[in-house]
C-alpha cells in the first residue's frame, strides 16, 4: 500500500521528462547538418586551390635557339571511305616545333607590319608575337600557335616552314582546305583552341590588354558564380552551427539538469569534474574557518559593555553566511557520497530510480524555510533539559502543497520589517499549513498607537481606530463595522461590534416575545456547577462578549477566533481579554484534563464535516476535566442533517443537563436549531 510521503518533491511532468531526447534530437540534426556543410565547402576550396596550383606549376615553353623539323603530315585521299578519311587526317605541327619557333615583345618602331592577319588586330606594345622562320611573317602569339596545330604553313604566303622530305605527285597531295567537313572542323577547333591559348597566356601574362579585358570580365563572372554558391554553402552552415550551439546550451543548463529526469541527465554520474568539486570544497572550507575565526572575535568583543549594536548585526549576519555555506557544504557532500556509490557498476538510465531525500529542507528553495525545518543540534553536544539532543520545529503538512505560497510569506530580509501579510498567512493556516513557520523579521504595528482604554471601561467601549492596521479590511474603521450597512466584508456576526443594542444583552436576558428560544443564560448555566467553573474556552467567532460577561461571574474565559473579514482578534485584546488566533484545523493548545468549560457559537454548524467533526468534539473532551461542562449554544443545520449531527454528540456519552431543539424561524422549517449543557463524566482507568 503506497503512502504520500509531504517531503518528497513533486514527480517530474511528462513533458519534462521527454525534453532531453527532443535535446538530443536537435543536437544530432544540427551536428551532422553542420558536418556535411563543412566536408562540402573543404572538397570545393580544395578543388579550387588545386586549379590554382596546376595552372602556377605548368612549365613555360621553353624555346631552344634551333629550330625542331616539324613532322610533315599528308592528307590522303580516298573517295570511297569518308568516315577512314576523317579518322585518318591529321594536320598541323607539334607543339614542341611551334615552341622553337622565335618569339617576341612587339615595338612600335620603324616600318612594320601592324595588324595580325589572323585575328585582324593591331599590335600594341609589349604584346608578344611569333615568328615564321623561313618567310619571317609574324603574328600574335596566341593566334600563329592554334593555327599551325591545324596547318603546316604561314598564313599569309601558305609556304611550309620545311620542304617536304620526299617527292609526291601533285595528284596524290591534296590539301586540307578542299575538304569542307575538314575545314569546318578545323575552324571549330581553332576557335577551340583559341580559347585555351587565351587561358594559358593568361598564365603566362602575356595576353593583350583586349585579350587581358575580356578574360578579366570572364573571370570575374565566374568567381561571382563561385561566390554566391559559397555564401549559399556557408548560410546554412551558420545557421547550423547556431543550432548546434542553442541546443548544447539549453542541454547543459543547470535547469534543464533540475527540471527534467531526461536520458543524458543519467548517462554519466561523474560528469562534475572531481579536480574542480575538490578545489571548491577546500575553498568553501577555508571560507568556513575564516567565517569561525571572526565570530569569535565578535564574541569577545560582545563581552565589553563598550560595544555598539553594530557588532551585534555583524556577528548575526556572519552567522547567517555561515550557515549558508555549512548548508552547502553538506549537501554538496552529500551527492558526492552518492556519486561513489554508483562507480563500481552502471545502471541503466531507464531503469535507475531517482533517490529521493527525505528531509523537508530539501523540498523547499527559501533558505529560511530550510533554516527553519533543518534540525539544529545543542551547542553543547549533549542533552539538553528537555531530554533531546536537537531542537526540531515543526510546520503543518499542508505547508508541502502549498509551496509559492509559502515561499511567498517567508521572503523577507532578516532584521528587517516583516511584509504586510498577515491575510496571506490566515490563507496558509485555513488551508492546513498550521502551525505556520516563525519569521526573523519585525512585525508590523499601526503607525499611531494611542494607549487603549482602562479595563473597567473599554470592556463596552469600541476602541481607538489608530490602534488596528486596516489596510486588509473594507470597512477602515469601527464605527463602519458596528452600522447596520452590508457589505462589510464577514457575514457570520454581522452585529458583533455593535456593543450596545446587541451584544450587551446577550447570555443575561432572554427575548419576551420568542417562545421558542435556543439560548440559554450564563447564570443558568453555572448554577449547574456552583462555584467550580472557574477558567475555560470560547470557540466561536464574536468580540469577546462571552468573555467579558463570565468576567463578571470571576471566571476567565480564553475566546478563540480568527479574522474573518474583521478585526476580531484586536477587539477581543483593546477590550481587555485573551485572544487566541486559532483555525479549527488544529489541536488545541492545552494539556489534558485541565479545562472547567467549553463554549462555542456561530462556529459548529451543518458545513461541517462528521468525521472532523468527531476529531473536533474527541480533541475538546481531550482538554476538557472530568466534571467539565460543553456548551453547544445555538449549533444549526439542515433539518435532514439534524439527526446525524445529534448523534455526534451523543457519541461522547455525556450528561445531558440542558437539550433543546428548535425550527429555525427564517427559514420556514427548513433549518433547526440545537443547543445544550452537557457534563463530562468521570472515566475509571481499565
Amino acid at each position: 500500500m503506497s503512502s504520500f510521503n509531504p517531503f518528497s518533491p513533486p514527480p517530474p511532468t511528462p513533458y519534462l521528462t521527454n525534453l532531453g531526447f527532443g535535446y538530443s534530437i536537435a543536437i544530432a540534426l544540427g551536428v551532422l547538418f553542420l558536418l556535411s556543410t563543412l566536408i562540402l565547402s573543404s572538397y570545393l576550396c580544395c578543388r579550387t586551390l588545386r586549379h590554382r596550383n596546376n595552372n602556377r606549376h605548368t612549365p613555360r615553353n621553353n624555346t631552344s635557339d634551333g629550330i625542331v623539323l616539324p613532322r610533315v603530315i599528308f592528307v590522303a585521299e580516298d573517295d570511297d571511305d569518308d568516315a577512314t578519311r576523317q579518322n585518318d587526317a591529321v594536320t598541323g605541327l607539334d607543339q614542341a616545333v611551334i615552341n622553337s619557333y622565335p618569339k617576341f615583345p612587339y615595338v612600335k618602331e620603324g616600318d612594320y607590319d601592324s595588324t595580325c592577319s589572323i585575328c585582324l588586330c593591331e599590335y600594341k606594345d609589349s604584346e608578344m608575337l611569333r615568328m615564321m622562320p623561313e618567310c619571317r611573317h609574324y603574328f600574335h602569339l596566341c593566334c600563329l600557335d592554334p593555327w599551325l596545330k591545324l596547318n603546316g604553313s604561314c598564313p599569309v604566303c601558305r609556304n611550309s616552314p620545311m620542304p617536304t622530305p620526299l617527292s609526291t605527285p601533285l595528284q596524290e597531295v591534296v590539301p586540307l582546305s578542299q575538304y569542307a567537313d575538314a575545314r569546318a572542323r578545323s575552324i571549330e577547333k581553332v576557335n577551340e583552341l583559341r580559347i585555351r591559348g587565351t587561358e594559358r597566356m593568361k598564365s603566362f601574362n602575356i595576353l593583350s590588354p583586349e585579350d587581358k579585358g575580356m578574360t578579366k570580365q570572364n573571370v570575374n563572372t565566374k568567381l561571382k558564380r563561385w561566390r554566391c554558391a559559397y555564401y549559399f554553402i556557408f548560410i546554412p552552415g551558420a545557421l547550423a552551427l547556431l543550432l548546434s550551439v542553442a541546443a548544447v546550451s539549453k542541454f547543459l543548463s543547470f535547469k534543464s539538469f533540475l527540471g527534467t529526469e531526461s536520458l543524458y541527465s543519467n548517462l554519466n554520474p561523474e560528469v562534475p569534474n572531481r579536480n574542480q568539486n575538490e578545489v571548491l570544497m577546500k575553498t568553501v572550507e577555508m571560507v568556513i574557518h575564516k567565517i569561525e575565526e571572526e565570530l569569535d572575535k565578535l564574541r569577545e568583543t560582545k563581552q565589553d559593555p563598550s560595544s555598539t549594536p553594530s557588532v551585534f548585526q555583524q556577528g548575526s549576519f556572519l552567522s547567517d553566511i555561515l550557515g549558508l555555506l555549512e548548508s552547502a557544504a553538506t549537501s554538496h557532500q552529500h551527492s558526492e557520497g552518492s556519486n561513489r556509490q554508483t562507480d563500481n557498476f552502471t545502471i541503466h538510465p531507464l531503469v535507475r530510480k531517482k533517490k529521493q531525500s527525505d528531509e523537508p529542507a530539501d523540498y523547499f528553495l527559501r533558505e529560511e524555510i530550510r533554516k527553519y525545518v533543518r534540525i539544529k543540534p545543542n551547542r553543547l553536544g549533549k542533552q539538553n533539559f528537555m531530554g533531546t539532543n536537537a531542537s526540531f520545529t515543526s510546520i503543518g503538512h499542508a505547508c508541502f502543497a502549498m509551496k509559492e505560497e509559502l515561499e511567498e510569506y517567508m521572503d523577507y530580509d532578516v532584521g528587517e520589517i516583516c511584509n504586510d501579510d498577515w491575510k496571506l498567512a490566515q490563507k496558509l493556516m485555513v488551508h492546513g499549513c498550521d502551525p505556520l513557520p516563525r519569521r526573523r523579521c519585525f512585525s508590523r504595528a499601526p503607525k499611531l498607537y494611542n494607549q487603549p482604554f482602562p479595563i473597567n471601561e473599554s470592556l463596552w467601549k469600541l476602541p481607538d481606530d489608530r490602534n488596528v492596521r486596516w489596510s486588509q479590511y473594507r470597512c477602515k474603521n469601527f464605527l463602519c463595522l458596528a452600522s447596520n450597512t452590508t457589505r462589510k466584508g464577514f457575514f457570520k456576526c454581522a452585529d458583533c461590534f455593535n456593543l450596545t443594542n446587541h451584544e450587551m444583552p446577550r447570555w443575561i436576558s432572554l427575548e419576551a416575545d420568542s417562545n421558542q428560544t435556543a439560548d440559554f443564560l450564563i447564570s443558568d448555566v453555572l448554577g449547574i456547577k456552583p462555584k467550580e467553573i472557574r477558567i475555560g474556552l470560547d470557540f466561536s467567532v464574536g468580540t469577546g462578549t462571552f468573555a467579558a460577561r463570565m468576567r463578571e461571574f470571576n471566571v476567565t474565559i480564553v475566546s478563540a477566533t480568527i479574522n474573518f473579514g474583521a478585526p476580531f482578534n484586536e477587539m477581543i485584546a483593546l477590550r481587555g481579554l485573551v485572544p487566541l488566533y486559532l483555525t479549527i484545523n488544529q489541536r488545541l493548545p492545552f494539556f489534558d484534563n485541565t479545562l472547567d468549560l467549553i463554549h462555542t457559537t456561530r462556529f459548529l454548524d451543518g458545513w461541517i464535516d462528521l468525521v472532523l467533526l468527531e476529531f473536533i468534539l474527541y480533541d475538546w473532551d481531550r482538554v476538557l476535566r472530568p466534571g467539565g461542562l460543553l456548551w453547544i449554544d445555538s449549533f444549526f443545520c439542515l433539518k435532514e442533517d439534524l439527526y446525524a449531527y445529534l448523534q455526534a454528540f451523543k457519541m461522547l456519552r455525556y450528561k445531558k443537563h440542558k437539550w433543546v431543539v428548535v425550527p429555525k424561524v427564517d427559514k420556514d422549517d427548513q433549518e433547526m436549531f440545537f443547543s445544550a449543557v452537557l457534563e463530562k463524566p468521570p472515566r475509571q482507568f481499565r
